[in-house]
């Protein structure tokens, strides 16, 4: 099968969805399938290289045109770029994939080229961005909200974005489900959560068009990964880590994956005995200004000095205030035997079971949070019990096999179970 993998981003631009489509990719290519990546073009990456030895190539792009604030990564906009299309289009007519699968806000220029060529098509949705202008289902950076309508939409996304760039996202968001609905043939969602909001925001109960719509976890690499700079396989260690055992949350440094409620969390620990708190995760204008004893905030560390940082951990804590759809710093450090407390919200609960291979916490809740830290810290025997259990709960979620069922979905769709309007 040749398969044409689309993502906004890839490395060295990483994020969970874009680690993802990395892994599935190079999977794909294992279990003999020719494979393509296409993504973004980027100031200062090169046009084509390749990818755990999948050939990438960084397409250019109307929006890419445009500077990014601080010379930061040129974003994709929720409507098919015309620029993007193009290349995806030509990419299509040399390669000739079977094919096509997109992530993210590339996929509006993938449905364009695909349906164009009359190439089958899937979309992986792990967040809420085809349903929702700011991607994260939340009112005003602040509130679950339950579901998008225009005016609501504006006032959230103009906030966030100001009035011109919201109602070109807004407008983009609920225009481009009618052209998903011509292309798609097959969507993927992480959890059940995601789920539920596909079929309430994207696919609307549209009797005319059918997706196949499947649940897929995310891939779990099994054990330490060699380093793509070095070609080491280790764990290596960021520097900046203390001495002693310390509590690590990795992500985002923003409100929303919980930062504040874990600082406030921990400084309520009582004080004599009370670990350090390591922070990893990529700074944004929001990250809050954090120079205290005991909290150490480290930023730009690569994939695999996370992997060593959870490797030396106490415990991991993940506690998004939001519906995080299905966070890879929930495994991560299950498959080094460290265990995890998670908010009970999004597709987190599809990873911890409360008790047994983690702990669940309300999300927002300062007090939940301290006791269940204070506990880990607490009880040993309690930490090896659920390290134990998580790395358990991760062993069948290998490339190979997460792989194959992605090649049951593609063989799904191209068999004509899924049919567009």
């Amino acid at each position: 099968m040749r398969v044409l993998l689309t993502s906004d981003f890839l490395a060295p631009l990483i994020g969970g969805a874009e680690r993802q489509m990395e892994l599935l990719a190079a999977a794909l290519a294992d279990a003999g399938h020719g494979v393509w990546l296409l993504t973004t073009a980027q100031p200062g990456i090169p046009e084509r290289d390749e990818l755990r030895g999948v050939p990438v190539e960084r397409l250019a792009s109307v929006a890419g045109a445009i500077p990014a604030p601080g010379g930061g990564r040129r974003f994709v906009p929720p409507a098919p770029d015309p620029l993007l299309a193009l290349g995806i289009r030509r990419a299509i007519d040399v390669w000739r994939p079977d094919v096509v699968h997109a992530s993210g806000w590339i996929g509006y220029a993938t449905a364009a080229a695909a349906r164009s060529r009359s190439v089958p098509m899937v979309l992986s949705v792990r967040d809420y961005g085809h349903g929702c202008a700011t991607r994260t289902l939340l009112w005003h950076e602040r509130e679950a909200c339950d579901g998008p309508s225009l005016a609501r939409c504006l006032d959230c996304a103009g906030r966030r974005y100001g009035a011109a760039r919201a109602l070109v996202a807004v407008g983009g968001v609920r225009t481009g489900r009618h052209l998903l609905r011509r292309a798609v043939h097959g969507i993927h969602s992480v959890s059940r959560f995601v789920e539920r909001t596909v079929r309430r925001d994207v696919v609307a109960d549209d009797p005319l068009w059918e997706p196949v719509l499947e649940r897929i976890d995310d891939i779990v690499p099994d054990g330490p990964e060699r380093s793509v700079d070095t070609g080491v396989i280790a764990d290596p260690v960021p520097p900046g880590l203390p001495d002693e055992p310390f509590i690590l949350f990795v992500g985002a440094l923003t409100r929303h994956k919980g930062l504040g409620v874990l600082v406030r969390a921990w400084r309520a620990m009582p004080v004599d005995g009370r670990p350090p708190l390591v922070c990893i995760g990529t700074r944004w204008p929001e990250t809050p200004a954090i120079d205290e004893p005991g909290i150490h905030i480290l930023s730009e560390v690569p994939h695999a000095q996370v992997m060593g940082a959870w490797s030396r951990c106490l415990f991991g804590v993940v506690p998004s205030v939001w519906a995080d759809p299905l966070p890879g710093t929930v495994r991560e450090p299950m498959t080094r035997g460290r265990p995890v407390i998670g908010s009970d919200i999004g597709g987190i609960p599809d990873m911890i079971r409360d008790g047994e291979n983690g702990l669940l916490v309300p999300p927002g809740d300062v007090s939940a949070l301290t006791a269940a830290m204070a506990r880990l810290v607490e009880d040993g025997s309690l930490r090896e019990r659920l390290g134990a259990a998580g790395a358990a709960s991760v062993v069948t979620l290998t490339p190979a096999g997460i792989a194959a069922r992605f090649e049951a979905l593609y063989d799904r769709v191209l068999a004509g179970d899924g049919s567009v309007a």
